[in-house]
């Protein structure tokens, strides 16, 4: 379990004291509010930060630094969360006590703070990551589900859904000085830093509190919920080995509701286990899918149904999804019983898992619970049948996009 201290307003400090792995890890979470010009400057940040620093100006001597720290490693990426997005910066380092090296503990962490107070920006620097940024866009394009979900999104205009996570073509206009403003703007979002090893408590916290976050923090909204008038089919061609075929539905049930964890276990149920109904009936009985699954997107309160199929099945297939949703009502309590299983198997798992502790406890945080398994689970294994009928009954399939394949493109 974590512990947390508040070190400024909406800046925190969550520990938990493990021997259980041989590192010590930290993760820096900063909550950016949701716009593209935001995304693409995190983005351009990224690639920055994790290629050079002012202590280390080539690769080569990056990797030396991480070299005499025994093989320590970081880098960030990006995450969304409704109205918002994080910037994460994870770092790990063997623990000193493994190696019998007493300084290791006091040098990863100045190496650890150095890097995130030294990003290194020029014309040369910025560039080279605006390049990547781009590739990074272009490469999207490849991977058709990734990219049938990006164009799908982008037909909810005005809403933070519809955002390009990975950034897009307007990267290009990235400036030095907009660089400098995102940079500015770091240290005034919320900031939350994690750590899980067994690092004295009080050296990282005399190290954050004399570092450059060491501020008061304004905190953005995060989970909201995607509120839309139901759109026609659009359909995309693309040279594709198969079609992409996307449904999207409002859950009207956001993160803090009281109903989410019935919605949850009933999307599963739906089309995220082995014998879900969308897999058991489109797939296996009926052969009319190469896979198809069902996501939710907590933050954002949407459920995405995502299958790849043959171009001509588009229209039998969208009428069997609509069919396994209408046969909900009549769902087998056991496939309930196997997605809430399912839902404290992944709880439970996350104590074995550094990153999916850390994300659990943070969109806990997020809404202002404290994240315990116990309950959490407890309150999963209580959850009524009509509870589960009556949250997932409250979607609204607002749109379907179509990715059409090869044999059409």
């Amino acid at each position: 379990m974590f512990q947390t201290q508040q070190i400024k307003q909406n800046f925190n400090f969550h520990t938990k004291y493990s021997t259980q792995f041989k590192d010590n890890t930290f993760v820096f979470r900063f909550l950016i509010p949701m716009t593209q010009h935001n995304i693409n400057c995190a983005q351009v940040y990224s690639q920055l930060l994790d290629d050079r620093s002012i202590k280390a100006p080539t690769k080569q001597a990056m990797l030396r630094w991480m070299d005499e720290l025994y093989d320590a490693s970081f880098g960030s990426y990006l995450t969304t969360y409704g109205q918002s997005f994080v910037l994460s910066v994870v770092f790990k380092g063997i623990e000193g006590k493994i190696v019998n090296d007493p300084e290791q503990n006091h040098r990863f962490i100045s190496w650890m703070m150095m890097i995130l107070e030294g990003v290194l920006v020029n014309k040369e620097t910025l560039k080279e990551a605006k390049t990547n940024v781009l590739q990074n866009v272009k490469r999207e394009q490849e991977q058709h589900v990734k990219y049938a979900l990006a164009l799908s999104a982008a037909r909810y205009e005005n809403t933070s859904y519809a955002l390009r996570v990975d950034g897009d073509e307007s990267v290009n206009n990235i400036s030095l000085q907009d660089i400098h403003d995102f940079s500015q703007l770091l240290k005034q979002v919320a900031c939350d830093t994690y750590h899980i090893g067994q690092f004295d408590e009080s050296v990282i916290l005399d190290a954050l509190k004399q570092s450059f976050l060491f501020q008061d923090k304004v905190k953005s909204p995060s989970y909201t919920l995607l509120k839309a008038n139901p759109l026609p089919r659009l359909s995309v061609k693309k040279f594709s080995p198969q079609t992409i075929l996307v449904k999207t539905y409002a859950t009207h049930v956001d993160y803090q509701d009281s109903r989410y964890l019935a919605y949850r276990v009933g999307a599963i149920a739906f089309g995220s286990l082995p014998t879900s109904l969308l897999f058991t009936n489109i797939r296996e009985k009926n052969s009319l899918c190469y896979f198809i699954h069902a996501s939710v997107i907590a933050f954002d309160g949407v459920m995405n149904v995502i299958t790849g199929i043959e171009s001509d099945k588009v229209d039998v297939v969208s009428t069997m999804i609509d069919e396994q949703f209408e046969a909900m009502k009549d769902i087998d309590d056991s496939l309930l019983d196997q997605a809430k299983q399912m839902m404290i198997h992944s709880l439970v798992s996350s104590d074995d898992d550094v990153m999916s502790a850390i994300n659990l406890h943070y969109s806990s945080s997020l809404k202002g619970d404290e994240f315990n398994i116990e309950s959490i689970s407890k309150k999963i294994n209580e959850l009524k049948r009509e509870q589960i009928l009556e949250a997932i009954a409250l979607s609204e399939c607002i749109g379907e996009f179509v990715l059409l394949g090869e044999n059409d493109a």
